[in-house]
């Protein structure tokens, strides 16, 4: 858990990025990477102060070619961040071997939630046949309740990234996003 002295102003969104450690968050959630070891190590419910994980958590694989690949397997990330006038973005990219992967989490200003996305570049030669992408695998607290539906109405067990319906994370203590 971070010390209150770490904690991000909740006027605006922001981003963080230093030695070791990475951090995109709002008025409403925060999430804070290890740099090294590409886990992510903390989601913060920041209302209630509320910790959502359980334990560490894998950032983001994909099955390409046969193979996983995974945070580790592709080197160190170039870490960067942006100011729009309606989000903070953090940036991750890997250059592994002609391959250029960048995970993009926006906080947004004036919405709960953070918005994630992944780009897979190929610039070999060799066909890039890519099965599937883990974009996030959390380990939630018991006690989550993932919501989805048009009017966050319906409990899922889980959420494959498809449709047009919002999805919310709220916990028994209160707390949604």
């Amino acid at each position: 858990r971070l010390r209150a002295q770490y904690r991000m102003s909740t006027s605006r969104a922001q981003t963080y990025v230093d030695v070791g450690s990475a951090r995109a968050g709002n008025a409403w959630i925060e999430r804070t990477w290890s740099a090294f070891l590409g886990t992510t190590v903390s989601l913060r419910h920041c209302a209630s102060d509320e910790e959502w994980l359980t334990r560490q958590a894998p950032e983001f694989s994909f099955l390409a070619n046969g193979a996983r690949k995974t945070f580790m397997e592709l080197g160190g990330a170039s870490w960067s961040e942006e100011a729009t006038p309606h989000a903070a973005l953090l940036i991750a990219e890997f250059d592994c071997e002609g391959l250029v992967v960048a995970v993009r989490t926006w906080a947004m200003h004036e919405s709960p939630g953070l918005l994630r996305a992944v780009s897979i570049h190929n610039f070999t030669s060799a066909p890039l046949d890519v099965t599937e992408v883990v974009l996030d695998a959390l380990p939630l607290r018991r006690d989550a309740a993932l919501l989805t539906g048009p009017d966050l109405n319906a409990r899922a067990t889980s959420w494959d990234g498809t449709g047009d319906s919002p999805v919310a994370l709220a916990t028994a203590a209160g707390g949604l996003v």
